[in-house]
């Protein structure tokens, strides 16, 4: 077992191009989806290799079809959690259940979920393809030309969509493409994973979108970025950013500059001395630009000490229990330094149960409901937040633009070689305090 979890680490690894410590989180549910459906039983026993194989086969049709067929990222687990218990009642109806299944499909070699799972695979290729090449489907293909007046699609790919922090993102892009009559998709994992990330942008590539708005993890996403840009798809990324590729513009708050600002604010908040925690997603390359920030701001400040680092995993309930570990083992911290939304929450919430509320200073990231709440309660001091809604929607129209010709920099840009967009278009952060906090309360 050793042998083969390392081994799948290298080969992860290959495909990231690049070590991710956050590698493969949330990706439980699918392996073991994958394992139960192609043949291992849940009361105990082997499954095979070639069960195993089917199982992953037919997962992964699964969630490549529900991209193509435009069903948003957060309900994509809810198939995946239903084939899994459908494979489970299967399995915990044993015989009784196999002998109402066509004979001939599950008797062989009895290995009856093997057969179940070739039908099932096989039922959801032909459905696909029948989308793929039936006439509503090679006009929905087409109006993505761009030629003739036709409808074109881009797609936005985000990393963890299944936190609030994307509520402004799909605002933004949604008016820009309402104005620009356009369509548009907000995709990506639920969790972080940077190798899903890469799956999507190719399965971007296979759709033939008009553009893409890339919402990367780390700079590992580079070679999959490129891999649209030679398939003639301009991307543009947001929010964070991907240098090392071949994109054509950032859009996005100056991670440093952020990280700078709270912790001036952090070092204003506990006088200036004492000890502090950051919270952050390590290997996430626009979050440690915002802790380099951070740790930029205390050198003025030599009374001030980094005790403790904690990785969030982007999710509040990881940044809990890191948060009341770092309590725990620093009962004098005098503060959390927390550079996305999701970190803020789980330091309010360890602060809070630890009965540390204002003794505790909380510097947060973003303006989520969550977020807000805890301000008003006095739970958090302050959050840097960012232009989210600004991000997608000028990020939408700089691709438009590109898209469609209508930059005239040069008569031919591509030809010179000039890339006609800005490198980077830094769109701030602002300060939420309890002072100002209804006034970004959504309505």
């Amino acid at each position: 077992m050793p042998v083969r979890l390392a081994a799948s680490g290298v080969l992860v690894t290959a495909n990231a191009n690049a070590v991710d410590p956050n590698g493969g989180t949330g990706a439980e549910l699918r392996v073991i989806a994958a394992v139960i459906v192609g043949g291992a039983s849940l009361s105990g026993g082997r499954g095979t290799i070639f069960g195993s194989f089917l199982g992953l086969m037919l997962m992964q049709v699964i969630s490549t079809g529900l991209v193509f067929i435009k069903v948003p990222p957060e309900a994509q687990l809810i198939a995946v959690g239903t084939v899994l218990i459908l494979a489970a009642v299967i399995d915990r109806a044993g015989t009784s259940l196999g002998k109402h299944i066509v004979p001939a499909l599950t008797r062989t070699r009895n290995k009856k979920m093997e057969r179940i799972i070739n039908v099932a695979l096989a039922v959801v290729i032909v459905v696909l393809v029948l989308m793929r090449f039936s006439p509503e489907g090679s006009k929905s293909i087409s109006s993505r030309s761009g030629n003739g007046g036709k409808q074109q699609t881009y797609v936005a790919i985000a990393a963890a969509t299944g936190g609030p922090y994307w509520i402004d993102s799909k605002s933004g892009l949604n008016d820009k493409a309402k104005e620009l009559g356009v369509s548009v998709d907000f995709e990506g994992p639920s969790t972080v994973d940077v190798n899903s990330q890469m799956d999507y942008i190719r399965k971007a590539i296979a759709r033939k979108v008009d553009g893409i708005i890339m919402i990367p993890m780390s700079d590992s996403l580079a070679p999959a970025i490129n891999e649209a840009i030679d398939a003639g798809i301009p991307v543009v990324c947001a929010d964070a950013d991907a240098p090392s590729s071949q994109r054509y513009c950032f859009v996005g708050t100056g991670n440093f500059n952020a990280g700078v600002e709270g912790g001036k604010r952090l070092a204003q908040l506990i006088g200036g001395k004492g000890e502090v925690a950051l919270i952050y997603i390590p290997g996430a390359d626009n979050l440690t630009q915002r802790v380099e920030g951070y740790k930029k701001a205390f050198e003025a400040y030599p009374d001030i000490k980094v005790v403790a680092l904690g990785n969030d995993q982007g999710q509040p309930e990881v940044a809990a229990a890191q948060c009341r570990a770092i309590l725990q083992a620093h009962p004098n911290l005098a503060g959390f330094g927390c550079v996305a939304a999701t970190g803020g929450q789980g330091a309010a919430q360890a602060v809070k149960l630890a009965g540390k509320s204002g003794v505790v200073k909380i510097v947060a990231m973003d303006r989520d409901a969550t977020t807000l709440n805890y301000i008003k309660e006095g739970v958090i001091q302050a959050s840097i937040a960012q232009r989210t809604y600004s991000m997608t929607y000028i990020a939408l129209q700089l691709l438009y633009n590109l898209r469609n010709g209508q930059i005239h920099m040069v008569k031919d840009w591509r030809k010179v070689g000039v890339n006609p967009l800005p490198t980077n278009v830094d769109t701030g952060s602002f300060v939420i305090t309890k002072d100002n906090v209804n006034d970004f309360v959504r309505k």
